[in-house]
């Protein structure tokens, strides 16, 4: 007797056990996919490259859920069945990878493949987990033999399902309450959570049974080439940047009103959602352009530290974007002002990308020159140091070969320095231009805002009023 009672409390701990594992791999892939994603997107591979990222990636992810969940296991015994268990839940680990990518990009698309999802994994789950106690009494009851047990199987349980309906009915408004509020992640998982309850209840243990013939390594292996073939998608979506592509699949967003840039008014960028920009070319108001010319070789004999600098006035234009893009894309919104007079910030939790780009009439040789001066403008009261770094390139050469400076800070940004201005205040930063270097001359100048992490969300109002070559 208490053997017996012992088993079958075993058994009753079993359901509980296995949906510890689902729900810690689950997290565990979730979580791993979501660090991932922005690793994966680093370069623009081929079609076949992209295939072999993304099945990395769903290895990755998926394995790291299920080793997270095998090492729960341990705590339930030697004799616990892991194997099985992952067969049936890796279905769900593997398609949660892709997902993320969707979440995290905001992808409308998320909310369908994250429901089919929801059924799949209730049909998977469903084989491993008891069917409860109606299938496990009539298992145990007798056979009647005037009429054949399967009948019995089919009819209609006591149960009236009113917990069932109540449970689907609370996760179908709150996805409709979530979705009128633009909340893609909870849309998402309220929907897929009663779509889940929903076909786990209209499932019967006789079901199951007929469905035993299917083998779970091959459903586990169509899930995980499904999940390879989302993940392409998503990434050749994402990293070619093609319109038509990208809005079939949701990771950009559509035209919204234009900016005036004789107003200060608040402008959303987003590389992957509906709610904003995918990027922002902002034009200086136009100026007269110089022709910049470095000084004769024999003048350099002469020159000294006090020589008059160049001036190179800032007319080019501000970039914002997002990562993994090195750009605002092939259809930025444009607009003419001044980072002063705008606020531009991001539209989700990716940080906003910011730089300014100059090109020059001619080249200047950069052994003319042993430092470049920066003369800027800080209206920006948000706190958070910000550095700027430059950039110079040689787009004429073969390779765009270029120069980095090292980063210097805005000063009136730094704690101890920085406080609410009324008005705009005026900062110069100075840059040492090495003597030797891979590039012989320049002529384009970048410079990339370095925000801190607690402000990256938003464009620096920082302008750039010109440059100054300090002559050798």
């Amino acid at each position: 007797m208490h053997e017996s009672s012992q088993s079958a409390w075993f058994r009753s701990l079993q359901p509980a056990q296995v949906w510890a594992l689902v729900a810690v791999g689950c997290f565990m892939t979730a979580s791993a996919a979501w660090l991932l994603t922005l690793w994966t997107l680093r370069t623009r591979p081929s079609l076949l490259q992209t295939a072999v990222q993304a099945g990395v990636f769903v290895l990755l992810t998926a394995g790291e859920g299920a080793l997270a969940s095998w090492m729960v296991s341990r705590l339930f015994g030697r004799d616990f069945q892991f194997g099985r268990v992952a067969l049936h839940a890796g279905v769900l680990w593997v398609l949660i990878a892709p997902i993320m990518i969707y979440l995290r990009y905001d992808s409308p698309w998320a909310v369908l493949f994250m429901s089919a999802t929801a059924v799949a994994a209730a049909y998977s789950l469903r084989e491993v987990v008891p069917a409860g106690a109606v299938s496990a009494a009539s298992s145990s009851a007798p056979e009647i033999s005037f009429v054949p047990p399967v009948q019995f199987a089919e009819l209609p349980t006591s149960r009236t399902g009113l917990g069932t309906a109540f449970t689907v009915a609370v996760c179908l408004e709150g996805a409709v309450v979530a979705m009128a509020n633009q909340r893609l992640f909870a849309t998402s998982l309220l929907l897929s959570a009663g779509i889940f309850v929903l076909a786990w209840r209209m499932q019967s243990s006789i079901a199951v049974r007929r469905r035993a013939s299917v083998s779970p390594r091959l459903r586990l292996a169509t899930a995980f080439v499904f999940a390879i073939a989302l993940t392409v998608i998503a990434l050749n979506s994402i990293m070619l940047g093609e319109s038509d592509g990208i809005s079939r699949w949701g990771f950009a967003g559509h035209r919204s009103k234009g900016i005036d840039p004789s107003k200060s008014q608040t402008v959303q960028a987003s590389a992957n959602t509906g709610s904003g920009y995918k990027g922002i070319i902002l034009w200086m108001p136009p100026r007269r352009k110089d022709k910049i010319l470095p000084p004769p070789p024999n003048v350099l004999r002469i020159a000294n530290a006090n020589a008059r600098p160049i001036n190179i006035p800032f007319d080019g234009a501000y970039w914002y974007f997002q990562p993994p893009y090195d750009s605002p894309g092939r259809d930025p919104h444009v607009a003419h002002g001044d980072p002063i007079g705008v606020s531009i910030r991001s539209s989700n939790r990716l940080p906003l990308l910011m730089e300014a780009h100059q090109k020059l009439v001619s080249p200047v040789e950069l052994n003319c020159c042993r430092a470049m001066r920066i003369n800027v403008r800080n209206g920006d009261n948000v706190p958070g140091t910000i550095l700027l770094g430059v950039v110079l390139y040689d787009s004429k050469s073969a390779g765009n070969p270029s120069l980095p400076l090292t980063a210097q800070p805005v000063v009136s940004t730094q704690a101890g320095h920085f406080a609410v201005k009324p008005s705009p205040v005026d900062e110069t930063l100075e840059y040492a231009i090495p003597a030797n270097s891979d590039i012989s001359r320049f002529d384009q100048i970048t410079v990339v805002y370095f925000p801190a992490g607690e402000r990256s969300v938003d464009g620096a109002k920082i302008s750039i009023q010109n440059f100054e070559l300090l002559r050798r």
